[in-house]
């Protein structure tokens, strides 16, 4: 019988894994993840659970005894320098899912940095998102939510839930100190509802009004690109407001394109001249067909 490790256990990657293995093999597994308890029930038949930081060599060894493999992937997760576009690993603590990512502006430029969010950064982040539901509120306020006085509270709250997914990279934008941005995005499986494969997913991207138009975006977004391109992501979707021309323009510079469009219909009162159903009103006349 094989025996198989897989780390990060309870990312959406490998919980998609997981249910392969399990379905289509008589593999062994040992799942290995930093807090067990978000990976439900587990067959003890079938799998172990191991509670453990990836980087902690010795513990991996003493997981699975695969002390080569643990050794190589320690030192790829460690090497200094590890490029991906615009993103480099960096000082500081290693967070889950990947190296701590940086983004600078060149040296003759100083200005805002982009890191991973921490918990200390959460309040700013809850008020950035509930920024970013007031402006698509404003867009359409039939389709998208408006913001309560709990939003902040309760954005920050879902983000933080974010921070320890191995496939989930939130990001901030720090300029003096001070999150001026973020951005949250996933990496994620096959998704039949989309009629997508294995995708990296932008979910949000925001920087403050007033430190719009100088590039914070733009850095938010390649070291977004570069984090999921960096997880094997083979390509990245979004979804973005039909009136948000500025962030469309700005993802339309990077590469992206479009390929879906959302309509919404309201099944409440219709519009003027439509239907029940918000539908344009059935023809009264009887259609004849005629073939030649």
């Amino acid at each position: 019988m094989r025996s198989v490790l897989i780390l990060g256990a309870n990312g959406q990657v490998a919980r998609y894994a997981i249910d392969l293995f399990l379905k289509e093999t008589d593999a062994r597994l040992t799942l290995y993840l930093r807090n067990s308890r978000r990976l439900g029930n587990v067959d003890p038949n079938r799998a172990r659970v191991v509670e453990g930081d990836v980087l902690d060599e010795s513990r991996l060894k003493e997981s699975h005894g695969w002390s080569g493999c643990c050794r190589r992937v320690a030192q790829e997760r460690c090497r200094p320098g590890r490029q991906a576009g615009r993103v480099a690993g960096a000082g500081g603590s290693p967070q889950p899912g990947g190296e701590q990512h940086r983004v600078t502006p060149p040296a003759s430029q100083p200005g805002p940095v982009v890191r991973r969010a921490t918990s200390a950064d959460l309040p700013r982040i809850g008020r950035l998102g509930a920024l970013l539901i007031e402006e698509h509120h404003g867009f359409d306020s039939r389709r998208f939510l408006a913001v309560r006085d709990r939003t902040p509270a309760d954005y920050a709250s879902f983000i933080g839930t974010q921070l320890e997914d191995p496939d989930t990279a939130v990001l901030v934008a720090e300029d003096n100190g001070d999150v001026i941005g973020y951005s949250y995005a996933a990496v994620e499986g096959y998704d039949y509802m989309a009629l997508r494969g294995p995708a990296g997913v932008l979910h949000d991207v925001i920087v403050d009004p007033e430190y719009r138009r100088r590039g914070v975006g733009r850095l938010l977004l390649d070291a977004t690109l570069a984090y999921l391109k960096s997880r094997g992501a083979p390509r990245v979707v979004l979804s973005t407001a039909e009136r948000n021309e500025p962030a469309q323009r700005l993802f339309a510079s990077v590469g992206f394109r479009r390929t879906m469009i959302e309509m919404t219909c309201e099944l409440g009162a219709p519009a003027p001249g439509a239907g029940a159903h918000g539908l344009p009103p059935a023809s009264t006349e009887r259609s004849t067909t005629t073939q030649e």
